[in-house]
């Protein structure tokens, strides 16, 4: 089914990326940076079905030759001296792979059009081409940052205006517009959709992207695997809106995979995000296989585990899912002792319940229950917990009892030890 992407990145040096090493990468050319001295070929991506250059109204340079195209963008390079310089923008955005190659590259042209006309962009080029992978047909829209005077020349200020969320929403309006103009020229019944869930009024729980890093072998891989199995579940959820898909959606998964543990005395004047850690104060968990940490958003902080399992912190409760009961238990109940908290409150299994009261009883940690089972459960383990308790008072006072039976039996019937005598005193003769 059509799906809606649409992402807007930009060429920086700061992040080791080249105007001729994107060309390279868009068109599947091999090329070299005069600048960076830096060599790129990408002869051999297939993937590369169409590639168009829109030319400035006021070139009239052919640039379906090799040697004009990279002139133009090492003219762009020596035009940039800052060693941080940005060097162009580019648009990437998903094609409904229900359209044909001549309906793609028609859609990626009026898109092109309407973004020129809408913000007057008559003196910039647009360099693009289409990838044809498998489900995941996409598009590479380049544009320049300055306007160009004349041929490999270009204007001294650049365009501020596509700067920030405006040009963002304006983009993704227009991709949704023309996207579904497609659809419906060709007379398939599917259309797209570039707001959020939270903003259709869908409590879905979103797909994750899975980044070109999905088709290399490497540690980023591996991740990418989990993530696109996640996704395969998201695909097999409900469609219709829940009162709360995520709890539903975690109760689903098979027992003892998941586990969440809320501060139940939390201080209601402050923000939902200012109990998250420092991200530094999660190397501690090196120790239970933490392969990555990873930020989103400045909100919430993921931690992924060797065995495939990870913890979600989103400050005012922290989710486990993917690992056993007691893994799970064990992580969060630390973590949560780490953020200071007191008193808690926990979903999941009766299993995953029972290891995290368990922890919670060795950490010092109180346990608001969440029904009549943990009800149950938690005065059965209180009540275990203060007789091994006073077990261990009992056995911690036994050397004392048996050193006093001892002196008892050397003492024999003898209720009290005698006073000691004092030595006799011999007298001095004249």
């Amino acid at each position: 089914m059509a799906i809606y992407h649409l992402h807007i990145d930009s060429y920086r040096r700061s992040r080791g990326r080249t105007a001729v090493g994107g060309a390279a990468y868009r068109r599947g050319l091999k090329a070299s940076c005069p600048v960076s001295g830096r060599r790129f070929n990408f002869r051999a991506k297939e993937e590369v079905s169409f590639s168009e250059f829109i030319s400035a109204q006021n070139d009239p340079t052919d640039y379906t030759k090799l040697e004009n195209l990279l002139q133009l963008y090492e003219a762009i390079e020596r035009g940039e001296k800052h060693p941080r310089a940005t060097l162009g923008r580019e648009i990437e955005a998903a094609l409904p792979h229900e359209l044909n190659l001549p309906q793609q590259v028609e859609l990626v042209r009026e898109f092109v059009a309407e973004v020129r006309r809408r913000f007057g962009a008559e003196r910039a080029f647009f360099d693009y081409s289409i990838h044809s992978k498998e489900n995941n047909a996409h598009a590479h829209i380049a544009m320049s940052e300055r306007e160009q005077i004349a041929p490999f020349i270009f204007d001294k200020t650049k365009r501020r205006d596509w700067d920030g969320e405006l040009f963002v929403s304006a983009c993704r309006e227009m991709w949704q517009t023309q996207t579904n103009s497609a659809l419906e020229r060709a007379e398939i019944n599917q259309r797209v959709d570039c707001r959020s869930h939270v903003d259709r009024g869908l409590k879905l729980l979103p797909a994750l992207h899975e980044g070109k890093a999905a088709y290399f072998t490497s540690e980023v891989k591996k991740m990418n695997d989990i993530i696109k199995s996640k996704n395969q579940e998201l695909l097999k959820a409900p469609t219709t809106p829940t009162e709360d898909f995520a709890t539903s959606y975690l109760a689903s998964l098979p027992a003892q995979e998941w586990g969440m543990i809320e501060n139940a005395d939390q201080d209601p004047t402050k923000s939902k995000y200012q109990y998250r850690l420092a991200d530094s104060l999660y190397a501690g968990f090196s120790i239970h296989g933490l392969t990555y940490c990873q930020l989103k958003n400045r909100k919430y902080v993921t931690l992924y585990f060797n065995d495939k399992s990870k913890i979600v912190d989103h400050g005012n409760q922290i989710t486990a899912t993917d690992g056993t009961a007691k893994d799970n238990a064990q992580r969060l109940i630390e973590l949560a002792k780490l953020k200071g908290w007191q008193v808690i409150r926990l979903s999941g299994s009766i299993a995953f319940a029972e290891a995290a009261m368990i922890n919670a009883l060795a950490a010092g940690l109180d346990v608001t229950p969440a029904d009549e089972e943990q009800r149950e459960l938690w005065k059965k383990l209180q009540a275990t917990a203060k007789a091994a308790t006073i077990e261990q008072v009992i056995a911690n006072a036994a050397p004392v009892v048996l050193g006093l039976s001892s002196l008892r039996a050397k003492l024999g019937s003898r209720t009290s030890v005698p006073a000691p005598q004092k030595p006799r005193q011999r007298g001095r003769g004249l």
